[in-house]
């Protein structure tokens, strides 16, 4: 079989490329933006192990006058991040000394739930995650010269919106590039994670355990940072003490700039329910260890009051590793990226305990914890996990999808229903222009539902389970849709139902939100994605069927639909 690629199995024995951050103080608060900080922008170096080498994939020249076309595969966990993914970058193994062109080129994308690939390119895309689509389509990819260690950039025609939860697959193929591009790539073991073959169309190729560096850029959304997990800490949620802490992130740590809208750990769960007051700062700082005076540690402008005072609520059965989100509803951060980080929570009033996942066998000076009202505190050398949220990205709840449910598009009978979300589940506040529930059909049936119309408001129910009086369950109530809404074709299963709103709604970020959907019947059913659950779903879904206007609730479940919001 002739072999399709030139494999110049160029081991290193030492690869070092060296990451220059420039940093230094400034006047500027940080509230305020700072210069050339107009818009959110992440970008996510995946993290891949092995022995890195050379190889011309995905822009590859081997054979001449050959096409070609490969496939990678990235975890979430090497990716650490969700967002709306606008441009992908591929490293120079070498100095390329002279621009390449590679015409007809089309780039698609996909969320999947493989940890490995197929030699067939079609059974690695529609695995019931969603469908591929088309992020690049077909042109010329132009790739300039450019230095050994450096990033190439290209630009996608059309985002692309990763959940952060699955796999994701990245699918390349072009025509004849006017010359090779060598990139680094890692040399691995085990799962089958590059797929490639000579031939733009081709259906079958040879699967490598290789792939080569890459960068997701984002222009909003969610960066993960992780650390080992060694152990747990309930500060600041500790009945005794540490009600105020502050932890420090490096600018090459959060690698993002822009408004960050919420944050978010993981817990060491299953949780129980908590509440408390909790107040949120956030601030730039030149330091990259703490001192003992918290004050002190915001050295760097002005730090914003992200949370003032509110009450805030961690839901009970929040699995192990699974994160909840603290909103930021009373102030606007501008991160600059340059600046590393303080964040500070300080909790009052606390009702129960939450334990976090964390790493206490690094990170010098890189925590410091006190009494509620303290000026001065003790460091600790713990690495809190947390999550960052910058503006511009969906606000995605995606459940263990453990059962599915026909309505609100249902075939033989109106219905109305609501679900109430969590505060901690969303995590950020903003005007919702569109709302969207997750395909489970294999295929989307392209059908029309009458009186079809979404109402969205906050929840002031307590405790947070919905009732048997549908108006009673929310305030701030507001048509947002109504009419006729239309499925559209061709949606495949783990796409999202979206509804554009005619009305947006403005939510408030720290208070639940319900969102309510009613309909006549259809000629088809679309049935969408959802999970049961007695204790982290209780009585979070409640509808009627028959009619899509009483204001009777005929039955309260303990389920709930995975939801995406569109915000600005």
């Amino acid at each position: 079989m002739k072999k399709s690629f030139l494999f110049k199995m160029t081991i290193l024995s030492g690869f070092l490329v060296s990451f220059l951050v420039i940093a230094g103080c400034s006047s500027w608060g940080g509230g305020d933006a700072a210069p050339g900080v107009t818009t959110s922008a992440l970008t996510k170096t995946v993290a891949l192990s092995g022995l890195t080498g050379e190889i011309d994939v995905p822009f590859a020249n081997s054979d001449p006058g050959t096409d070609h076309r490969s496939m990678m595969l990235y975890t979430a966990a090497e990716v650490k991040g969700a967002g709306t993914i606008t441009s992908i970058s591929f490293r120079y193994f070498t100095d390329q000394p002279t621009a390449v062109s590679c015409p007809n080129t089309t780039i698609k994308m996909s969320h999947t739930n493989l940890t490995g690939l197929n030699t067939t390119y079609a059974n690695n895309i529609n695995t019931g995650q969603g469908s591929q689509q088309t992020v690049f389509t077909t042109g010329t990819v132009n790739i300039p010269a450019g230095t050994a260690g450096n990033y190439y950039t290209i630009p996608l025609t059309t985002p692309f919106n990763y959940n952060g939860q699955e796999n994701l697959v990245v699918d390349i193929a072009h025509d004849v590039c006017s010359g090779s591009v060598q990139t680094i790539n890692h040399f691995g073991t085990g799962a089958l994670v590059t797929l490639e073959n000579v031939g733009a169309t081709a259906t079958t190729g040879y699967a490598r355990t290789w792939r080569p560096d890459t960068k997701f850029n984002l222009s909003g959304g969610d960066n993960t940072i992780t650390y080992t997990v060694t152990s747990a800490s309930s500060y600041p949620f500790d009945e005794t003490s540490g009600r105020k802490i502050q932890l420090l992130y490096t600018a090459a740590e959060i690698s993002g700039t822009g408004i960050i809208t919420g944050i978010a750990f993981p817990v060491s769960g299953p949780t129980t329910a908590t509440s408390a007051i909790v107040t949120v700062k956030l601030g730039h700082t030149s330091l990259s260890a703490l001192t003992t005076t918290f004050a002190a540690n915001f050295n760097s402008g002005t730090p914003v009051t992200v949370a003032n005072a509110q009450t805030f609520t961690i839901p009970a059965g929040v699995p192990n590793g699974d994160y909840v989100w603290f909103p930021l509803p009373d102030g606007a951060f501008n991160y600059d990226g340059i600046h590393n980080l303080v964040v500070e929570i300080e909790v009052s009033a606390l009702t129960g305990h939450t334990d976090w996942l964390h790493n206490s066998s690094s990170g010098t000076d890189t925590g410091i914890y006190g009494n509620f009202g303290a000026l001065t505190g003790n460091l600790r050398n713990n690495q809190c996990l947390i999550k960052f949220r910058f503006a511009g990205g969906p606000v995605d709840v995606i459940t263990p999808e453990t059962t599915e449910q026909t309505s609100p598009f249902n075939d033989t009978q109106a219905n109305k229903l609501q679900h109430l979300y969590r505060a901690a589940e969303l995590g950020t506040k903003g005007t919702i222009t569109k709302v969207a529930f997750r395909l489970s059909n294999a295929d989307s049936n392209n059908t029309a539902y009458n009186s079809f119309a979404v109402v969205l408001g906050h929840s002031a129910l307590i405790p947070p389970e919905l009732g048997w009086i549908f108006s009673t369950n929310m305030v701030d109530a507001q048509i947002a849709f109504s009419g006729t809404y239309t499925v559209p074709a061709g949606l495949k299963i783990g796409d999202w139902i979206e509804i554009p709103l005619s009305t947006p709604f403005a939510y408030d970020g720290k208070r639940d939100l319900v969102v309510q959907v009613s309909s006549l019947q259809g000629a088809a059913e679309n049935r969408i994605k959802m999970s049961l659950d007695p204790t982290r779903y209780k009585s979070r879904r409640a509808m009627t069927a028959a009619s899509n206007t009483t204001d009777t609730v005929s039955s309260v479940m303990d389920d709930l639909a995975d939801l995406r919001l569109i915000m600005q």
